[in-house]
């Protein structure tokens, strides 16, 4: 190996083209490392330079979502998660002698490279084990998004290297930290919006904006396309901010200047709440969506036969202020439904209290109520929230309505974060 060269400008190089997702560029800027970059290991020899372009190979799956492609007898490609941990434990190996079975220190710089590139490895086996609880179904996206949200804070604690390379290496390590940050904060803003918090919901919208895209760019860098994984970023936010708009609806559209501008922005937000929503009523004429919120959630997992705001063990609360209605479509001049529906939504609500709401198959209840001439179908959303479908129906024939229940089921995986869930399903 010629120890002599100056790794400082082709590094700076190499993380550039890294950061751009350029196949192209990783190959030029290897180009400007010295052929002999050949380390001993173990009984073999490896070359940096391959580590390193092994390493962008393995990032390109990563952005692309290929997390796990299948395997075929002509194609066995090994799991993404394994394939940084091997380079990550090569890395290690050879910055310590004793693993590496060689007497003596590498260059200086050569040191500071792998520790960087064994950094980054770490980063990404932490995020790949982590995406594989965030898309297990048996997962409570919703309820588990405070525990998600401080995981990756304890993730982006991790130390960062200081070395001689530090500022060749900067923008790989803003480009990784930027994007716990955001994810990070995806989860807390669920976390907020599960709590009904308004201001710290906006600010989390407005900041997480910003960050996307911030990394989108990553710092003015030329990138081919946004990535997949770029855009599932964006898919997550999207959602967040529709769930946003679905709970505090009733606020925003009576002081919107132009209705139209609302309905501009619901299509470029997310069109899988609200404008479901609106299209669903449009079709079920005297049709209507309710969300309430449940204001006086206890800790215990029993509330008995009615809500029990806290401190209040032996009183019987049936009101607008204990189980609010939050949303309702098409819009009323009161924002709530009427008395005799609420009552019939409280009293059918209390079959759904201790239910799990995010396995399938999901329990919608139906009611039927001749003397109001309509069925309502209740559905537990979120843990604090439930969803009541009311439709004219005279007799009682539409009960069992597949057609409802499904539209029910989509809005149910939408605000559920099932759907972005799915979108970190390994592709081959």
């Amino acid at each position: 190996m010629s120890y002599g060269v100056d790794l400082m400008p082709c590094l700076t190089s190499y993380v550039l083209a890294f950061c751009s997702s350029s196949l192209d560029k990783v190959k030029e800027s290897l180009n400007a490392f010295p052929d002999s970059m050949n380390v001993k290991y173990g009984d073999s020899t490896t070359s940096l330079k391959n580590i390193l372009i092994f390493a962008f190979q393995h990032e390109r799956r990563y952005q692309n979502l290929q997390f796990a492609p299948s395997k075929s007898v002509f194609n066995r490609q090994e799991h993404l998660y394994d394939a940084f941990s091997h380079v990550h434990s090569v890395c290690e190996d050879l910055i310590h002698p004793y693993r590496r079975l060689l007497s003596g220190v590498l260059p200086t710089q050569i040191s500071s490279l792998l520790e960087y590139l064994q950094y980054f490895c770490q980063i990404r086996c932490k995020l790949l084990s982590f995406f594989a609880i965030v898309s297990n179904p048996d997962i409570d996206m919703c309820s588990s998004a405070e525990n998600f949200s401080s995981a990756l804070e304890d993730t982006l604690a991790l130390d960062v290297p200081v070395n001689s390379l530090q500022s060749a290496a900067d923008p790989l390590v803003k480009m990784v930290s930027l994007e716990i940050e955001i994810l990070a904060r995806l989860f807390k803003l669920q976390c907020q919006l599960s709590n009904l918090e308004f201001l710290n919901s906006i600010l989390s919208l407005r900041s997480l904006s910003i960050k996307l895209d911030k990394y989108s760019t990553r710092n003015n860098m030329v990138i081919e396309a946004p990535t997949p994984f770029m855009n599932w970023l964006r898919e997550f936010h999207s959602l967040l901010l529709a769930k946003f708009t679905l709970y505090w609806y009733t606020l925003f559209h009576p002081i919107a200047i132009k209705p139209i501008d609302v309905q501009h922005n619901l299509t470029k937000e997310n069109p899988h709440i609200v404008l479901r929503i609106q299209e669903f009523v449009k079709q079920h004429e005297g049709s209507s969506v309710s969300i309430f919120f449940d204001a006086c959630l206890q800790d215990f997992e029993y509330l008995g036969h009615s809500y029990v705001p806290p401190g209040a063990a032996g009183m019987y609360v049936k009101s607008s202020i204990t189980i609010p209605c939050i949303f309702t479509y098409p819009p009323t001049k009161s924002n709530a439904v009427p008395k005799k529906d609420y009552w019939v939504i409280v009293r059918t609500l209390h079959s759904l209290l201790t239910v799990t709401s995010w396995k399938p198959p999901r329990l919608i209840v139906g009611q039927f109520e001749a003397q109001l001439g309509k069925t309502f179908f209740l559905q537990k959303l979120e843990k604090r929230y439930y969803m009541a479908v009311a439709v004219e129906d005279e007799h009682g024939a539409l009960v069992e309505n597949s057609h409802i229940r499904d539209f029910i089921n989509r809005i149910c995986d939408s605000t559920q974060i099932i759907d972005v869930a799915r979108g970190l399903q390994s592709r081959g």
